[in-house]
């Protein structure tokens, strides 16, 4: 994905009319042209997101115990800019409690880093399932990497045949999937992963 910014748009529209004065030089005429646009637009609501600390004596210290309860709820989707059509849609909803030193400001941006990374990672897999791209023996080549694929990971492998699509509308609405087997990761990189067949 390439994530582009929509918060600052009055100062890239400045930069815009500046670049495309006539003085301008041809070579910053041609970022214009190479401007991306977004395909899909995430948006959704944040339903409830609630951190309480609660304080509690040790009975054999002095020592304060405290005690973090964390909920988020957020229902999210994913549009296609240029049907309108919804691409994705789901919920996401955890219950945490932890305890922690740093208190309410460290738990607070725990909880959203890691509601953050698994809406993503849902996302990711659901737009762009990982795909096996080479099989060398018993090794197999996958389609992603980075921070989503963690080594000694096992997932399943599924063949897809027969395309389904919707009698009504004529939309693909996915494949016929048959398990065949299991990969256990080995070794990850920034954009593959590597895996031996079980």
């Amino acid at each position: 994905f390439t994530v582009l910014d929509r918060e600052y748009l009055e100062q890239v529209l400045g930069e815009r009319s500046r670049i495309t004065a006539v003085t301008s030089p041809v070579r910053d005429l041609a970022k214009l042209g190479q401007e991306l646009s977004a395909d899909l637009v995430l948006t959704g609501s944040i339903e409830e997101f609630m951190l309480e600390e609660n304080k509690r004596k040790s009975r054999t210290s002095d020592r304060v115990i405290k005690k973090i309860k964390g909920l988020v709820s957020i229902h999210y989707r994913i549009i296609d800019v240029a049907t309108g059509q919804i691409k994705f849609s789901a919920s996401y909803s955890s219950d945490v409690g932890q305890s922690r030193p740093g208190g309410l400001r460290a738990d607070a941006g725990t909880l959203s880093e890691t509601t953050g990374h698994n809406i993503g990672q849902k996302i990711l897999y659901a737009i762009y399932p990982i795909r096996i791209e080479r099989v060398v023996g018993d090794r197999l080549i996958l389609s992603q990497g980075g921070d989503t694929i963690k080594v000694n990971s096992i997932f399943n492998i599924f063949e897809l045949s027969e395309a389904i699509k919707d009698s009504y509308t004529g939309e693909w609405l996915g494949s016929v999937e048959t398990r065949v087997g299991r990969v256990k990761i080995t070794r990850v990189t920034n954009r593959m992963s590597y895996g031996r067949l079980l």
